[in-house]
């Protein structure tokens, strides 16, 4: 087929594409036929074709085929090919990808005409699950109690949810941050901490009358006690006093008792079958060690001062804060707790203040109601004794036993050190790091924490090779004190041994020109002798050897003379 025929052919398929295009869009008509390519090629026509292209001899069969092929792909229409792939079928998609090639070929891009596609608007996560208020519950029993209210604040889908789901919102979070506190420190107990439900449902006993319900600062209240006592434990197992893991729950059991402020109430709670022999023999087992833990074996004082003024505060905060070390670190200040506590002021000195306490606190501090009775306050160390008698559990013969619980194990006779769980505390350093003034403008800005070194004292105590190391030292120092001294001393002697022996040749000299000397020479050099004694500061001693020349001379003198 020539170069005219072609032309023809490619003429006919395009007229026949514009007439399809009118009547078809994006269909083959059904009396279009099969495609070129649809009948299957013979093996031994294919055969044949793999040889010419390997071998570069071609048949009279192969020239057919190569020749057939030719001529279908002049006859397929465009439509036909697009029908082998994809197609767009939307005219606004369409347009966009010829502007594109048109700007990829340094053309102008066109504008799209028509209402664009609205766009969404930004909201925040929460209020994306805002409207399933399981989600945002579900989400906020995870988050610390400061963050929640920071959220709580600001956040008004948060802020609604909340508070028409209170009582469920606060349990929840509780029963996840701290799930035996969030049972023992029940908000029933706590109205001061309550508030009335912002939901307005009705109490379920009191007619028209809101109910109260748990507010955010319950919330904070339980999350603390939790930390206190986990810290507490912790402190204590870092210095070898371990516990029981049922101290827990005992010392969450005693606070709840110091939050009353009656005796009598106190000793009908722990009278009560919510405090079980095993609470009242941990209860005992925490004083034994506390007391273990202010006294030192060796150095004392033997003293139970420090455990009843603790012991004798409101809640076990400021326990905490001792052993923490961030608080009552300075002797003045545990004096003056102790003043404020159960100081007894003499009659001539009550109107005085002591280490700047008022008057009117002074000793005041173990009486019920914290000061504003007149009856001594039973302290949780004191109420178990009476409460131990009275079911006759004889704690007494145990202390021994809580005294060594803990340190060897009963029956390898191994050390139980402490696991890495019961020395855990939360050690964030948000109480204890120190506030910049530009904190807030600033979050980037750290204040590394301060730095004690380790004193001398602390590290002798902890290894016994540097102590070891530091007293052969000291060993060797003396000696070499006592060698530098020993020769000073040989010296002193060496050298008042030479001024005696020189003193002595002198004296014997001195005799000698006696002997031979007129009166009138002997004069003369006495009187030099004198001078130079003044000039020298030793006068005493050469007027006594003078004198002795004398005497000497006057005794070898002939006696006739």
């Amino acid at each position: 087929m020539d170069r005219k025929d072609r032309g023809e052919v490619k003429a006919e398929s395009d007229s026949e594409d514009a007439a399809s295009d009118k009547g078809n869009h994006g269909t083959i008509p059904k009396d279009y036929g099969p495609l070129p390519w649809a009948p299957k090629i013979d093996e031994f026509v294919m055969y044949q074709f793999h040889r010419a292209f390997v071998t570069g001899k071609t048949g009279p069969a192969v020239e057919e085929a190569l020749k057939a092929a030719e001529e279908a792909r002049f006859k397929i229409s465009t439509k036909a090919i697009a029908q082998t792939g994809i197609e767009p079928a939307v005219d606004i998609l369409t347009r966009s990808l010829k502007s594109k090639n048109k700007a990829a070929e340094g053309e102008d891009e066109e504008t799209l005409e028509g209402e664009e596609y609205p766009k969404r608007k930004e909201r925040d996560f929460f209020a994306r699950i805002s409207n399933s208020p399981e989600l945002v519950i579900e989400l906020v029993k995870y988050i610390d109690p400061k963050s929640l209210l920071s959220l709580y604040s600001i956040h008004k889908d948060v802020n609604d949810i909340v508070n028409g789901h209170l009582t469920h919102t606060m349990r929840l979070c509780a029963s996840t941050l701290a799930p035996s506190s969030s049972r023992i420190f029940a908000f029933t107990l706590y109205e001061s901490l309550c508030i009335p439900d912002p939901a307005k449902r009705p109490h379920p006993t009191k007619p028209n009358a809101i109910r109260m319900v748990p507010s955010l600062r319950w919330l904070q209240m339980v999350v603390h006690r939790e930390k206190t006592v986990r810290d507490i434990l912790a402190c204590m197992a870092r210095q070898g006093h371990r516990m029981p893991a049922e101290m827990n729950i005992a010392l969450k059991k005693m606070w709840l008792v110091m939050d009353i402020a009656t005796s009598a109430r106190r000793a009908q709670v722990m009278h009560s079958e919510y405090f079980t022999a095993l609470d009242l023999f941990n209860i005992q087992m925490f004083v034994v060690k506390l007391d273990m833990r202010f006294n030192d074996p060796i150095e004392g004082p033997g003293e139970d001062h420090l455990r009843k003024l603790m012991l004798g505060q409101r809640g076990l905060t400021p326990l905490c804060k001792m052993l923490k070390r961030t608080a009552f670190t300075d002797l003045g200040e545990v004096v003056r707790a102790a003043v404020r506590y159960d100081w007894e002021v003499k009659p001539e000195h009550r109107q005085y203040s002591i280490f700047g306490i008022p008057p009117e606190e002074i000793g005041t501090g173990h009486l019920e109601g914290w000061g504003k009775g007149r009856v001594h306050l039973y302290r949780p160390d004191e109420l178990v004794v009476r409460e131990a008698v009275h079911r006759r559990l004889d704690l007494k013969n145990h202390i021994m036993g809580m005294m060594l619980w803990g340190y060897v194990d009963p029956q390898t006779g191994e050390d139980t050190p402490a696991t890495e769980d019961e020395m855990y505390m939360s050690d964030d350093g948000r109480e204890e790091r120190p506030k910049h003034p530009l904190w807030q403008d600033y979050e980037w800005l750290q204040i590394s924490p301060k730095e004690y070194e380790e004193t001398e004292e602390l590290k002798e105590s902890n290894d016994w090779r540097y102590k070891q190391k530091k007293k052969e030292e000291a060993e060797k120092r003396a000696e070499e004190v006592a060698r530098t001294e020993e020769a000073e001393r040989v010296a002193e002697v060496m050298r008042r041994v030479e001024e005696a022996n020189k003193a002595k040749e002198r004296s014997g000299e001195e005799m000698k020109w006696s002997k031979d000397m007129s009166k009138e020479d002997e004069r003369k050099w006495k009187e030099q002798m004198r001078k130079s004694e003044a000039s020298t500061g030793l006068g005493s001693k050469q007027t006594s050897r003078s004198g002795e020349s004398e005497s000497s001379r006057r005794s070898h003198q002939d006696p006739k003379e």
